[in-house]
């Protein structure tokens, strides 16, 4: 059973969203340590709101010309230190590895500078770079760092941010959201796919409720 609230503040949506999903997940993994309840749950939140928008943006991101299978998230803490990774999709090994160095290079690069999302820092010629920084991470309420790599920028920022309010780390609207959008490129575009996005799982999931109450009702 899904249940959806949707909000609107002067143009801005904000998705309330209580869920029971089970993903699966591929592994990249980089366990943290000491395995404190608290990141525990954190982390389960992130990886079901994770999966459960997964189908959605994966249907967003692909084109004839430009089929995107999937992507990595990674998730650090305050510190710069890496908290987790994973795959949502499928990936070779080959696009894996490529995806997980972007968005850890998302992350601590969001570090090192002290901003709120990747896009300020977006490298102008990843070529010239030795480790190129993208737009699609972003910082969370709690002073971790989220980013995902494996869209167009747009997308993976859109993710990141769908995500993050689902696991209750990241307001929409709220200041941290407001400044993220606010010094991000694409920010009325984003705005817009997360409407967008928002709107299908809603209806996708609407009517797979609706489709299993038909099926117990001929049961």
């Amino acid at each position: 059973m899904f249940l959806f609230t949707l909000v609107s503040f002067c143009g801005n949506v904000q998705a309330v969203v209580t869920a029971s999903t089970e993903g699966n997940f591929m592994a990249v993994d980089h366990p943290h340590g000491g395995g404190e309840d608290r990141i525990g749950q954190l982390m389960a939140k992130i990886k079901k709101a994770a999966s459960f928008f997964s189908e959605t943006i994966l249907g967003m991101a692909s084109t004839e010309g430009d089929l995107r299978l999937g992507g990595v998230f990674v998730l650090m803490n305050e510190h710069g230190d890496e908290i987790d990774s994973w795959t949502e999709g499928e990936l070779s090994p080959e696009d894996t590895e490529r995806f997980y160095g972007n968005a850890f290079n998302k992350c601590k690069g969001m570090y090192e500078a002290g901003v709120v999302c990747s896009g300020i820092i977006a490298s102008p010629d990843p070529a010239e770079v030795h480790a190129p920084i993208y737009d699609g991470g972003h910082k969370l309420e709690n002073g971790w760092y989220l980013a995902f790599s494996g869209f167009r920028a747009v997308l993976d920022r859109t993710y990141c941010i769908l995500v993050a309010n689902m696991a209750g780390l990241l307001k929409m609207p709220g200041l941290v959201y407001n400044t993220i959008m606010v010094k991000s490129p694409d920010e009325a575009l984003v705005r817009g796919l997360i409407h967008s996005a928002i709107a299908t799982t809603m209806s996708r999931e609407m009517g797979m409720a609706l489709n299993d109450a038909d099926e117990e009702n001929t049961d």
